[in-house]
């Protein structure tokens, strides 16, 4: 087995067929060349003789059946080309339009011998039977390498593994098979190696196969919520999302450092899979910061002086300090939220709030994902997905309007429910607070204006809707005015 580097030419082809030929441009010519030539062979000896060729030498008599073999042998093959074609649905690979060609030319080389000459074929083939046996001999390893690669058990574009080394098939040969792996390295492996060792296929039939990732979870950690946080993480990855086959997540085992959890989740392509399981993997950090989960370290002991752990503050508080809505909260009004602010089982598939509803509430997604979804005149459009530390429902809360979208968890999920009573006092005490918050909620509508049929009107007004919003603001909790003229500092 060796490795050869993967050139920007065969890195643009790799693992795909070539295309089909056309059927009718293809034959033409073979066609009229063996029609053409059938009939010189019939005219021969008549137009020999009226150009004075009668007397010449013996082989011109046999110029026109040598002809009209080799345009026998070319029909042939391009025949036997689009048969092929029409049975795969592409053209056939080149060790098959091999194997036909040198098939069809033994055949026309023993049929030309035979006629032309009166060479006795079957009789030559038996008394070289001794010759045939040496050769072959001498040839084991390439005939069985040969022999071999028309017997395989992959084809040009899958994935397989092979003896440590993984990749797509890109060309299969008289001797060897290549594979490209994900880093363009070409892996040349001799046709013997894959009837020899146990290969794994990858390609699945469906169009996608399984995963998985392992994570060992902390005891403290329930069943509901690690399924809530892994699976939210697999979905946060719009690739994996749209395949028909859901994400799972599934208890492996215990161990002494906790409870072993298994990933599973669909992919469209090997290929692909380091990419997807970086995505995962990120959007799994993430949700367990942000849900205060640790990940035990094996062998690992981490000593930190007590103060500079902030173990006094609540988990709430630290998760409410990543969420841009309340950056400008001091300490004491993090903590009076935290106190006041309902957790929310959210169940999936079940919307939590919908389009067009009154509410007096926000949310703060913990762990899971949601789909927000606002009906138009197309139809239902899907405008974005709310993962762990991102909020909704803001705008009914700060301004009393109804609910802009409908919003329905995609894996069951866990948020917290911020009530109006609940920010109000901190507002009218902090009338400043209301225009930060207002500076969010722009920077907010402008990133999904992209999605609606407004956005480019929203995204040339950035200072008009700012203002817009404090105004509701203001209006809706009866702000003192020097709410509205006041700037942060940036």
């Amino acid at each position: 087995m060796r490795t050869d580097h993967f050139s920007p030419t065969e890195r643009s082809s790799a693992s795909f067929y070539e295309a089909s030929v056309p059927v009718m441009p293809f034959l033409l010519p073979a066609v009229l060349a063996f029609a053409c030539s059938a009939i010189l062979t019939w005219r021969w000896d008549s137009w020999r003789g009226r150009l004075g060729m009668a007397e010449g030498p013996h082989f011109l008599g046999d110029l026109p059946t040598l002809l009209l073999i080799f345009c026998a042998g070319v029909l042939t093959i391009r025949l036997a080309h689009v048969y092929a074609q029409r049975r795969l649905g592409h053209r056939p690979p080149r060790l098959v339009r091999q194997i036909i060609a040198l098939t069809t030319w033994t055949v026309a080389a023993g049929t030309g011998a035979a006629i032309l000459w009166d060479i006795p074929v079957g009789s030559l083939m038996t008394t070289s039977g001794l010759l045939v046996a040496v050769i072959g001999l001498a040839l084991k390893n390439m005939l069985s390498d040969l022999f071999n690669g028309i017997s395989l058990p992959v084809k040009v574009g899958d994935w397989v593994e092979i003896a440590g080394a993984k990749g797509r098939v890109i060309e299969i040969s008289w001797r060897a098979t290549k594979l490209v792996s994900t880093d363009h390295v070409v892996v040349v492996v001799p046709n013997t190696q894959f009837i020899t060792n146990t290969v794994r296929n990858y390609t699945s039939e469906r169009g996608y196969f399984r995963d998985h990732i392992k994570v060992t979870l902390p005891m403290t950690v329930t069943a509901y919520q690690a399924s809530r946080i892994l699976l939210g993480a697999a979905n946060q990855v719009d690739t994996i999302a749209a395949l028909p086959e859901a994400p799972e997540a599934k208890i492996s085992g215990f161990n002494e450092h906790g409870v072993e959890w298994s990933l599973s989740y669909s992919i469209p392509d090997v290929g692909v899979s380091s990419t997807l399981r970086h995505r995962v993997q990120r959007s799994l950090m993430r949700d367990f910061f942000l849900s205060g989960i640790e990940l035990p370290a094996a062998h690992v002991e981490i000593h930190q002086p007590m103060a500079t752990r902030d173990s006094a503050q609540p988990s709430e508080v630290m998760f409410l300090r990543l969420i841009d809505l309340f950056c400008t909260l001091t300490e004491t009004e993090l903590r009076k939220i935290c106190d006041q602010m309902q957790p929310r089982l959210l169940n999936g598939g079940t919307p939590v709030v919908r389009q067009g509803e009154v509410g007096d509430s926000l949310f703060i997604v913990h762990e899971g994902l949601l789909k927000v979804t606002i009906e138009t005149d197309n139809g239902l459009t899907e405008v974005g997905r709310i993962r762990p530390g991102q909020f909704f429902g803001e705008m009914s809360l700060m301004t009393g309007a109804p609910r802009s979208a409908t919003v329905t968890p995609m894996v069951d999920s866990k948020a917290y429910e911020i009530s109006r009573e609940l920010l109000a006092p901190i507002l009218r005490e902090r009338p400043e607070v209301a225009s930060l918050m207002s500076e969010v909620l722009a920077e907010r509508q402008i990133a999904n204006a992209p999605k609606l049929e407004n956005g480019h009107q929203q995204m040339e007004q950035r200072e008009t809707l700012s203002q817009q919003i404090l105004h509701g603001i203001v209006s809706f909790f009866r702000l003192p005015v020097k709410a509205r003229s006041y700037s942060p500092q940036v």
